[in-house]
């Protein structure tokens, strides 16, 4: 059985799931209210493969828990030989840790989202890379 996971924010919904052993996110951006689709020009797909989600799990749950941790960075060529990234990172503000998601899939700003991350949306990292990881 497959899960999809969302991540919801005001400006779009990231949903995170498995696909061929891999964690696949899409980015549905919200304009005035309305759900972008897959032909926006904000909407992303970007696909981490296997190999590398031991590594972003473990980045995931030591900012869970507020442990130190160095980012975690993927980046890859996508089919169309624009660079993609995906980046897990924390911020100092304020003598506190903010921690952000971070998805690029081209040069323009709307191909570049920046996604504050909550203790619950990492709670939902997490599970969605458990649940690919020990299937």
């Amino acid at each position: 059985m497959s899960f999809i996971f969302t991540i919801q924010k005001s400006f779009g919904r990231l949903l995170l799931y498995k696909e061929s052993k891999n964690l696949t996110l899409e980015f549905y951006p919200l304009i005035d209210g309305l759900e972008g689709g897959k032909d926006h020009p904000q909407y992303c797909k970007l696909q981490v493969p296997s190999s590398e989600l031991g590594e972003f799990l473990v980045t995931a749950r030591c900012f869970l828990e507020g442990i130190e941790s160095s980012d975690f960075l993927y980046s890859a060529k996508s089919q169309n030989g624009e660079e993609t990234m995906l980046k897990l990172y924390r911020d100092k503000n304020k003598n506190m840790d903010e921690c952000w998601l971070r998805l690029v899939t081209g040069k323009s700003e709307d191909q570049r989202k920046r996604i504050k991350l909550t203790k619950r949306d990492l709670v939902t990292l997490t599970s969605v890379l458990e649940s690919i990881i020990f299937d």
